[in-house]
């Protein structure tokens, strides 16, 4: 079996804040091969640009090894280490210095790495920025007078530039109109078969995770909780978060329902993200305007829902029209703590008359 290009072994990164340690990824494993698209996504906070960072060497683990063609990278990587591995970040306007033109910007990585002598610089960054579909008089423009497409296109080209076997792309398309995407994402696959790239593309797009990837690894609080082929992952999806996360994509066709196994409204996946859409909503509408999580009125029976299992043990628990008084009184009286600990922005004086703690 030949050796993957990239691989990622028990990767762990914690941050330390005051006294906290928050655990942003735990224990991760994945490998790239050459020539081959892997996919991470994820919801926001997951661990998905961490890891890339991690990958450049941007940052330093907790522990875990990330090996390059055989060979562990140290956390101060040599030169030509930095070379391999090049990073595509979000937002191409905060990633390009807005002081320095296009040319200034892209002809920068060969010179770090001495890959063109001075005299060819400028055919090459010429060169550079044909591949990617931009013309040659823009070399002497500014960031800031560049469309988002153009600028992502820029800096594809200093990516590109002192040729990388990998390119980390975190959320490349994210900070585009639909329209430029496609062309983005056309020029993300043709680069990658013309100069046998190998991509770990970080997203939380899976329409366009559906379009570019041959592997899909799915990140939920800094764990890979499945992974595999794309399409083996649309088609049957394992774990419930990649199933709330599939239902959520717009279907178009009858012929791609089927191809990712998805039944109609109102079964299987989709009312369990309906089910998810409705608590999200109940949980906004709460803290907008600051009122409890209570059951909705239209499913409340004449008994008592109890709300923890241990409770629903107790006899009569369930039957005792009184509960849902105790539970407003609990409710009331740690609103009333949080208040004086000053944990509580406002004051709870929506308590009650009879409320024998108000």
């Amino acid at each position: 079996m030949t050796a993957p290009l990239l691989a990622v072994n028990g990767l762990t990164k914690h941050y330390r804040i005051g006294e906290r340690r928050v655990l942003a990824l735990r224990g991760i494993d994945l490998s790239v091969a050459r020539n081959e698209v892997v996919a991470v996504v994820g919801e926001s906070g997951s661990g998905k640009s961490t890891l890339g960072h991690l990958v450049v060497g941007m940052e330093s683990p907790t522990s875990g090894s990330i090996m390059l063609d055989g060979q562990e990278l140290p956390p101060r990587r040599s030169r030509a280490q930095r070379r391999r591995l090049q990073l595509v970040q979000q937002n191409p306007l905060s990633a390009l210095n807005p002081r320095r033109t296009v040319y200034q910007s892209v002809v920068l990585p060969l010179r770090i790495h001495r890959v063109e002598p001075r005299s060819r610089q400028r055919s090459r960054v010429a060169e550079l920025l044909t591949t990617v579909g931009l013309a040659e008089d823009i070399m002497d423009r500014h960031p800031q007078v560049l469309s988002g497409g153009q600028r992502q296109r820029v800096a594809l080209a200093r990516a590109i530039a002192g040729g990388p076997d990998a390119l980390v792309l975190d959320e490349p398309t994210s900070a585009l109109d639909v329209s430029v995407q496609a062309l983005v994402l056309e020029l993300l696959v043709e680069l990658q078969r013309r100069l046998a790239l190998s991509y770990l593309f970080i997203t939380h797009d899976l329409s366009v995770v559906r379009v570019v990837a041959q592997r899909v690894i799915v990140l939920y609080r800094g764990l890979v909780i499945e992974s595999g082929p794309t399409d083996a992952v649309f088609a049957t999806p394992l774990h419930r978060f990649t199933q709330m996360l599939i239902s959520a994509l717009p279907v178009v066709s009858r012929a791609e329902q089927r191809l990712t196994n998805r039944p109609g409204p109102g079964t299987g996946r989709w009312a369990l993200a309906a089910r998810f859409q409705q608590l999200a909503a109940r949980f906004v509408h709460a803290v907008l305007t600051r009122s409890t999580l209570a059951p909705r009125s239209s499913r409340l029976s004449p008994q008592c829902v109890p709300t923890t299992r241990r409770a629903a043990t107790i006899p009569g628990h369930e039957r005792d029209p009184s509960c849902h008084e105790r539970q407003r009184t609990r409710r009331h009286r740690r609103r009333r703590h949080l208040y004086r600990s000053g944990l509580f922005r406002y004051r709870p004086n929506h308590w009650p008359a009879n409320h024998p703690h108000g």
